[in-house]
């Protein structure tokens, strides 16, 4: 994984690193034919295609700015990948074919720095990793019986499935309840709330009676 993830990477910086140097040319070449010389010509191309670099780093890094800084920082995006598109397309010769030739390194630099980016970026240890839920897995909080007698039914339904193995289909068809239900009952017992023993409710029952029951003595 991590060599293919390199690979990936070091495609891309290629990729990025020729589409930038076709740009570079264009745009100093353009810089040249409008009264710029020396080190201005060499650094005009670097601020154009320099704010895509700053402002997808930025784009990239929302939790350390203000929404403010995010608009900004798009804003700046967009506006330096226009203006590489352009300087690219205004220094081709008046035709259509060679205009689109022009513009497409600009377009294929602006790419590759956000899919670079994207690849470079860590990712957020605070955040937790996402996990795809069970199919008995529910998104509602734990349901649990309120009384006695739904208590006893519950367990019923839940010993019923340890020993059977059954889905909850058939349970739901054996029990007369419906599939939801029977995803409620299975969810208690494997969160532990239900007594998997068959005296679930004997024993406060036998409890009862002996006490309400007049001494052999």
């Amino acid at each position: 994984m991590r060599r293919r993830q390199r690979l990936a990477q070091a495609t891309v910086a290629v990729l990025g690193l020729l589409a930038a140097a076709i740009s570079y040319d264009h745009i100093r070449r353009l810089a040249q034919t409008h009264a710029e010389s020396g080190w201005t010509a060499l650094a005009i191309p670097l601020t154009v295609d320099g704010i895509e670099v700053v402002a997808t780093l930025a784009v990239l890094a929302p939790r350390h700015h203000s929404r403010a800084g995010i608009r900004l920082a798009w804003a700046a995006l967009i506006a330096g990948t226009l203006a590489s598109i352009a300087a690219n397309i205004a220094a081709a010769p008046p035709d259509p074919i060679a205009r689109t030739i022009a513009a497409w390194p600009a377009a294929a630099f602006a790419t590759a720095i956000k899919l670079l980016t994207t690849l470079l970026d860590p990712p957020d240890p605070t955040s937790e990793p996402r996990t795809a839920p069970s199919p008995d897995q529910s998104a509602r909080p734990l349901r649990l019986p309120k009384t006695a007698r739904a208590r006893t039914s519950w367990s019923t339904i839940w010993r019923d499935h340890l020993t059977t193995g059954d889905n909850t289909a058939e349970l739901a068809q054996r029990h007369h309840i419906s599939p939801r239900q029977v995803r409620a009952v299975l969810a208690a017992g494997r969160a532990g709330k239900l007594d998997p023993s068959p005296t679930d409710s004997a024993e406060p029952s036998a409890e009862r009676a002996e006490l309400t029951c007049p001494s052999d003595e």
